[in-house]
């Protein structure tokens, strides 16, 4: 499949036509498009090249469409957000922090690490699966929320390992949370 899409793209460059494809696969369409549209409910939710979709998400909608991001509430308060898997600062989002309140996270698996914790506190690996280059870990908080995190396959994690997570600075999106999932 990957080698006609390729196929497909060097055709229509060649030939300078104008091509308009539709899909519900997120890596065909950071692949194949020079322009996105992304329509979800019969609306459009954001336009832009690849990049621009994909780096500044207009909506939780689109952010967790690309990147493997996942949805997680939260709370918003001055310089902290809090949420399932304890408080992280306002620097771990990417671009400008919405309106204090309840607000909706979307986390890829690269904008979080792990670390292991020297006691039973933190929270536990339930998972652990191989990812091609990372482990993707899969790690569950005490209310049963779960988040995919991407680490090294030299981390040393094991299902049954309590850990900490660190988010990574301005990696993770945040929206309103009446501003559509």
């Amino acid at each position: 499949r990957r080698d006609l899409r390729e196929q497909a793209r060097r055709m229509i460059r060649r030939t300078g036509m104008v091509g308009v494809m539709v899909t519900h696969d997120p890596e065909e369409v950071l692949e194949m498009a020079d322009r996105i549209a992304i329509l979800a409910d019969g609306v459009v939710q954001q336009t832009g090249s690849p990049e621009e979709v994909y780096d500044t998400p207009a909506t939780a909608k689109v952010a967790s469409m690309f990147g493997g991001g996942q949805g997680l509430e939260a709370v918003l308060s001055g310089a902290e957000i809090r949420h399932a898997f304890g408080s992280w600062p306002v620097s771990c989002l990417h671009g400008e922090a919405p309106p204090d309140g309840t607000i909706r996270l979307v986390v890829r698996p690269d904008a979080v690490t792990v670390r292991a914790s020297a006691s039973e506190t933190g929270y536990r690996v339930i998972d652990k699966r191989l990812g091609g280059r990372d482990l993707l870990i899969h790690v569950e908080a005490p209310g049963g929320d779960i988040l995919r995190i991407a680490e090294p396959r030299t981390s040393g994690l094991n299902t049954g390992d309590h850990v900490v997570l660190e988010p990574r600075p301005a990696r993770i999106f945040a929206y309103r949370s009446d501003a559509g999932a």
